[in-house]
């Protein structure tokens, strides 16, 4: 009986050669396109942080200004003028902080990640707002200004669960009623699932979801305290420490938008 020719399986030099062109080929067309969107984000983030961080030190440049105190939500201006809200009113270059920054007022509220048209796209923490810096203990780790939604006031700090992003709700007093501010319940991740905040030393950083505590949204609290006087949030720590976390019902958060 005859053998049965074997069925070929390996390749020749000639087809390894071509498949491995191939390979080549395709990785030099396809892999630069990683490093090269990674790359662009970072420097989206980088412009982002710019712009937040100029209008940090515009807020803190306008409190040294006004006797240590920062900038409110909105101005009732002098005489019959309209109100300047801390961004501006119909006219961007109106706003509070103008003449203590040096770019173009339009560009400082535009976070280059934001969808095209999205508009002013960061918020100023209203529990900040109007207060005077001597009296914050926790400057590090108290959010100023954040990644945000174009919202009419521009100002909000609380967290509202399965609703539309909420606006801050003047008062009389020139910034927000207590716990009428919210935002969503994360400022938006538009920076590889991370936000840009800046503090009130002045510095900024991205941080997840995760590692910024939103006060719940309470007529009650103001995000201070709770209605029986309990503090409500994470602990900022004694006089003379400087926590690198704070902890609060099991999770350990690096900012907060409490302001105290």
């Amino acid at each position: 009986m005859g053998l049965r020719a074997s069925s070929r399986t390996a390749f020749s030099l000639l087809e390894l050669l071509v498949v491995i062109s191939i390979v080549l080929f395709l990785a030099a067309v396809f892999f630069p396109v990683i490093p090269h969107r990674h790359g662009q984000g970072k420097a989206k983030q980088s412009a982002c942080a710019s712009n937040l961080k100029q209008s940090a030190l515009a807020a803190l440049s306008y409190a040294e200004d006004h006797d240590g105190t920062l900038p409110p939500v909105w101005s009732a201006g002098s005489g019959v003028g309209p109100q300047r809200l801390w961004y501006g009113t119909g006219e961007r270059s109106a706003d509070l902080l103008s003449p203590y920054v040096y770019v173009r007022s339009g560009e400082r509220f535009l976070c280059p990640s934001a969808p095209r048209g999205a508009g002013r796209t960061y918020l100023y923490n209203d529990l900040a707002a109007g207060r005077q810096l001597a009296k914050v203990s926790r400057t590090q780790h108290s959010v100023l200004f954040m990644d945000g939604e174009d919202l009419p006031v521009g100002a909000g700090h609380a967290w509202t669960p399965g609703a539309r992003p909420a606006d801050c709700v003047l008062a009389s007093e020139r910034g927000c009623l207590p716990g009428r501010g919210a935002t969503l319940a994360n400022a938006p991740t538009r920076h590889n699932g991370s936000a840009v905040y800046t503090f009130l030393d002045g510095h900024a950083k991205a941080f997840k979801p995760y590692q910024v505590f939103f006060p719940p949204r309470s007529s009650d609290s103001a995000a201070h305290r709770t209605a029986d006087r309990r503090v409500l949030g994470p602990d900022l720590g004694t006089a003379g420490e400087t926590p690198s976390t704070m902890p609060f019902n099991g999770m350990e958060y690096r900012a907060t938008f409490h302001v105290r």
